[in-house]
Formats: structure tokens, sequence, C-alpha cells
């Protein structure tokens, strides 16, 4: 799953509270508030002091993150960026992927696709274990998903490598092993990662839109956007398939089950953008908008992109395959 930090504040002593008119150049900050009993936080709504901007300094490895004054076009122009790099994005790994797997030395990594699927579990745990247990103790700002002036076109990526804790990790990565042996034997390495990058390229332009629709100014992490994508790509090739979960005591058919939680997270994101989620998910870390955009492209990709991927790239190297196989017996 993705998760949502919600940031933190710091006040600055009483001496340096110099300047208070409201300017947007100026800072907003409260008082900073411990990550595990963190509320719901709107910049908007809480009882926050304004400062210039030249009396703070911020470091997100001492965790003290700022939220400066943004105004609504600006958070949009972000949004309309995020949504052209997940284009874009798409567009070249469509061409590119392809073409390095149809080409030496990655050629023979078609034979064993079960490589590169563990290849990109271990990186994901190699980020995680670095981060969190290695000796930097601090993973690189570039690695959270932001909103607004906290955007980053790397972290629309490399924020997918990154997880809040070891059981988020592990969620992910179990769920990508099982569905992905499955999807990386059909599609191939290359319309696979294709399919993964790609989806983790639209769930963060979701996250981002349903954020700043919500007006909130909160970190994401995960590669759940991504790892939805695969699961909804698998039940829309497989689903009369039946799985079986942990938490519910009988096999489920994965078609109509997947339908029901796509449902579900619309009307969470839907809930989210508008501020109206339900009390009882009021203080829910989940970020049901990468969620949603994950599944969504993992739809349309299954539907409309792969089979075309397959007739423009891997037909012709098919046949060109045989047509070398035969020569080989003149």
């Amino acid at each position: 799953m993705s998760i949502r930090f919600l940031n933190q504040f710091s006040l600055l002593k009483p001496h340096k509270l110099l300047n208070l008119q409201a300017k947007p150049s100026t800072l907003l900050t409260c008082r900073s508030i411990h990550s595990a009993t963190l509320p719901r936080l709107s910049v908007r709504s809480a009882n926050c002091f304004k400062f210039p901007r030249n009396n703070l300094r911020s470091s997100f490895h001492t965790k003290r993150n700022y939220s400066y004054y943004e105004p609504p076009v600006f958070k949009w122009r972000t949004v309309a960026l995020a949504g052209t790099t997940a284009l874009v994005s798409s567009w070249l790994f469509y061409n590119i992927f392809p073409l390095l797997f149809l080409t030496k030395p990655l050629e023979v990594l078609n034979a064993s696709p079960h490589k590169v699927l563990m290849v990109l579990i271990a990186t994901n745990v190699f980020v995680w274990f670095k981060g969190y247990m290695g000796k930097v103790g601090k993973i690189p700002r570039l690695y959270y998903l932001g909103t607004g002036a906290q955007f980053n076109i790397q972290s629309m990526f490399l924020s997918a490598f990154n997880h809040a804790s070891l059981a988020h990790l592990a969620v992910n990565m179990f769920v990508l092993y099982g569905f992905g042996s499955d999807m990386i034997q059909v599609l191939g390495p290359a319309s696979f990662l294709t399919l993964y990058f790609s989806a983790t390229a639209w769930s963060s332009f979701f996250s981002v839109l349903i954020r700043t629709l919500a007006g909130t100014s909160s970190l994401s992490v995960g590669a759940s956007g991504a790892v939805f994508g695969v699961v909804n790509s698998f039940a829309q090739c497989f689903p009369s398939s039946r799985i079986a979960l942990y938490f519910i005591p009988m096999p489920i058919t994965i078609g109509p089950f997947m339908t029901i939680v796509f449902g579900a997270t619309t009307l969470l994101a839907l809930a989210t953008a508008t501020n109206r989620t339900p009390s009882i998910l009021s203080n829910s870390i989940i970020d049901h908008g990468g969620h949603l955009g994950g599944m969504i492209y993992g739809w349309v990709y299954i539907r409309y992109i792969a089979p075309r991927m397959h007739e423009q790239f891997f037909v012709p190297y098919m046949r060109e395959q045989e047509r070398q196989r035969l020569a080989s017996f003149e």
C-alpha cells in the first residue's frame, strides 16, 4: 500500500518572531508533533504563525519539513506537470523496453524472466535496507512524493522504491511476487516492466491529483500503485482464477473481487478529494489515489497497450527468429 506522511512543522523561538505580515513569501509553521501521533493536519486549518522565509532552514533529514504558501495556479501547474510526465514516460517505456530486451545482451533474459522480477524485488529491498538499516539512516528527499513546492519529477518513480516500514515492504513484495510471477511469464520481461513502471507513473499522477484536490501537503511512498496495476492486469487476463487471502477463510474469484476493490477505492479516492472521508477512516494513511491510478492503468494496458506492443515489436521479432532458424538448415 502507498503510505502518506503528514508534514511536521517547527516553531521558532519567540525572540525571532519578526515582521509577521501575511505575504506570499512567508512560511507557515506549527509546533513539532511526533509522526506516530500526528493527526490529519491541514496547514490551512491549523493554528499557525507566519514567518519570513529567510528566517527558516528546512532539512528533511532532521524531519523538519516546511510548507510554503503556494498559489492555487502553481499547484495545478504541478498536477499538469505530473500528468505530462506520466504520459511521456509511458510512451518512452513502451518504446525503450522492447528494444532493450530484443537485442543483445539483455535478449537472453527473455528465456528466464523470473530473474528480472527478482532483481526488481531486490531493488526495493535494498533501498529500504539502506535507508532504514544502513549507515546512512535516512532516505533522500527525492524518494518521497509530495505536491506543490514539494513535488519533483524524479520522486514520481523513486518513491515507488521507498517504503514506510518493513511490514509495508513485505506486503507489497509478497503480492508483487505472487501475481508478478505469472504476469511476467505471460507478457515477457519487456512488456512486464513497461506495465510496472508506467503504472508507477500514473499512480503517482493520481496521487498528486487527489491530494491537490483535497488541499493536503502530505508525502507518499510505496510501490503499491504499480503492484495494483500488476494485480488488476492479472485479473483481466485470468478473471476466473481463484485466490486465497489470509483474512478471508475461503477462496475467491479474482475478477469479481478486483471489481469490488476498484469500486471501493474509487469511492474512497473521491471522498478524499472532496474532504468527505468517513470519520472511521479520517486518520487513514493509505493513498487511495495512487491505488486507483495503478488499477486504471493495469486495465488499460491489458486491454489496449499490450496487444499493440505485441504486434509492433514481438511478432516481427519472432518472425525474424524463425526466418534465421530456417535459413540455418539450408
